[in-house]
């Protein structure tokens, strides 16, 4: 047997929620007491919620190390030969800025002597 609403049940039934629901707000709210209820610490808390993690595994800590290590000391090299470079750069400049407009032998040999230095310091040369 088929139960077939028609359009009156269900502004009754509308009319009986809209009712419930004001009645509802009209009930006085019970204040819980905090006292009586269960508090979780924040460490109990915290160590549930690192539980609720999802945890990378060694294989993929390990891998992800290797690489942060390797990146790490490529750029380290890296930034140190450029370092070098331009220290040795602004050497060669200080050294050749004796230089006087004249072109005798002397500044020859001062260019000489800067462009040695330049190469030693720029190779790591002793």
């Amino acid at each position: 047997m088929a139960v077939i609403k028609t359009k009156e049940d269900s502004l009754v039934e509308a009319k009986d929620l809209k009712n419930d629901n004001l009645n509802l707000a009209k009930e006085p709210k019970v204040e819980v007491d905090e006292s009586k209820e269960k508090k979780k610490s924040f460490l109990a808390t915290t160590i549930e919620e690192l539980k609720k993690a999802e945890w990378p595994g060694i294989k993929y800590v390990l891998n992800w190390s290797l690489v942060i290590v390797l990146f790490t000391a490529i750029f380290a090299v890296s930034l140190g030969l450029i370092d070098n470079v331009f220290n040795s750069g602004l050497k060669f400049i200080d050294c050749t800025s004796v230089i006087s407009d004249s072109n005798d032998a002397n500044s020859s040999q001062v260019i000489s002597d800067c462009s040695k230095d330049f190469i030693q310091d720029a190779t790591y040369q002793s």
